[in-house]
């Protein structure tokens, strides 16, 4: 991507990284396994599924229980597939071709500084 961005480093790439604070603290659990129930019908699964994000959790929330282990490699998974939606808005949205994104991390490049600092919403103690 830093090759299409930059025409093969001739024009200068520029990135923004972003993490979103206390991710895997703040995972709803019932929307976690509803979007995973849109893709997955094996019942045994599911079970084996449901035990996994039932053994943790940080706290209540209004909707349920929250939070997923951090490092855990199955968390891994489920952020992947929750944060999907995240993905989609990026590229629709903003119309943005030079995404990534692994887990709560993500990265957007651009030949303009300016059009990744315009994503920066006010008071977000990024500067």
């Amino acid at each position: 991507m830093i090759r299409k961005v930059s025409a093969n480093n001739t024009l200068p790439c520029y990135g923004l990284k972003m993490d979103i604070k206390r991710f895997f603290d703040s995972v709803n659990q019932c929307k976690l396994k509803a979007l995973i129930r849109q893709k997955i019908s094996d019942s045994a699964f599911l079970r084996v599924v449901d035990e996994i994000i039932d053994s943790f959790s940080t706290r209540l929330g209004p909707h349920g229980p929250v939070g997923l282990p951090l490092g855990n490699v199955t968390s891994q998974f489920f952020v992947n597939l929750y944060l999907h939606e995240l993905d989609v808005f990026i590229k629709h949205a903003f119309r943005k071709r030079f995404y990534l994104r692994y887990c709560d991390d993500f990265i957007l490049l651009d030949r303009d500084p300016n059009n990744l600092i315009a994503l920066i919403a006010p008071n977000s103690g990024v500067s």
